[in-house]
C-alpha cells in the first residue's frame, strides 16, 4: 500500500486490485457478525488494523474503515432480515459513517 500511495493519490482512489486485497484479508468483514461470515473482531482489534493500513497509507485507512462499516450494520438488524437484505454470506462494501452515540462517563461509555 505504501508503495503504490502515489498511484492511488493520482488516480483519486485506491486502485482497485489494492481494494480486491483488503477485502481478501477480510479487512472488510472485520465488524461484520460471524452469522454473516463476518469475523466480529473487538472495537480495540478493528482499530488497530485500521491503524496498520493507515500508517501505511492514510487514505487506504480511511477506505477501510468508511468500507467496514455496511457489513457492521448487519448485527443491528434481525438475523431474518439481514439474512433476506444481504444474504447469508454477505460480502459487500459500501461507504457508510456511524455518528458516535455513546457518551463519555467516568467508568466507561454509555
Amino acid at each position: 500500500i505504501t508503495q503504490r500511495a502515489a498511484e492511488a493519490e493520482a488516480l483519486g482512489t485506491m486502485p482497485i486490485d489494492l481494494v480486491a486485497r483488503v477485502r481478501a484479508a477480510g479487512i472488510f468483514r472485520a465488524l461484520q457478525p460471524r452469522l454473516f461470515g463476518g469475523f466480529e473482531v473487538s472495537p480495540v482489534e478493528f482499530i488497530e488494523m485500521i491503524e496498520e493500513l493507515a500508517h501505511a497509507d492514510g487514505s487506504a485507512g480511511w477506505i477501510a474503515a468508511i468500507g467496514s462499516g455496511a457489513p457492521a450494520f448487519t448485527a443491528w438488524l434481525e438475523p431474518a432480515i439481514a439474512t433476506q437484505l444481504f444474504g447469508s454470506d454477505a460480502d459487500f462494501t459500501a461507504a457508510t459513517v456511524f455518528a458516535p452515540t455513546g457518551r463519555g462517563v467516568p467508568d466507561g461509555v454509555r
